[in-house]
């Protein structure tokens, strides 16, 4: 989806800012999704993890990166990264939280699977 037309040829991308200041104040809603903890991976099954949520939708930054670098973030102790996965434990997308910058939290959530976008989170 994009807010401008684009010529056929052409893939739009769309990134969305979100600034929270407090905590919600709403119970969490049950869901069928989990979270769950990637401590220091390599940056090859992170690179396969990444393909595959994301090669149907086109996916390739942390694909085209050196090792060094990709290494030099996900394995960040201020980066935090998760898998969500499925009631039976896939992981249908992914979920980064990124506190290099202090007193800020970059989240970057990567939907892989239609199936995520179809539960409430």
């Amino acid at each position: 989806m994009s807010y401008e037309d684009v010529f056929d040829r052409d893939l739009a991308a769309v990134v969305t800012f979100l600034e929270m200041r407090e905590s919600p104040k709403l119970d969490v809603p049950s869901s069928p999704l989990s979270l769950r903890r990637l401590e220091n991976p390599r940056p090859a099954d992170y690179r396969e993890l990444f393909r595959a949520v994301g090669s149907r939708w086109l996916w390739f930054s942390r694909l085209v990166i050196p090792d060094s670098e990709l290494a030099g973030i996900i394995q960040h102790p201020l980066v935090e990264l998760f898998t969500i996965d499925d009631g039976a434990g896939q992981p249908v997308g992914m979920l980064e939280l990124d506190f290099r910058e202090p007193g800020e939290c970059e989240r970057i959530e990567r939907r892989g699977s239609p199936a995520v976008d179809d539960v409430q989170t």
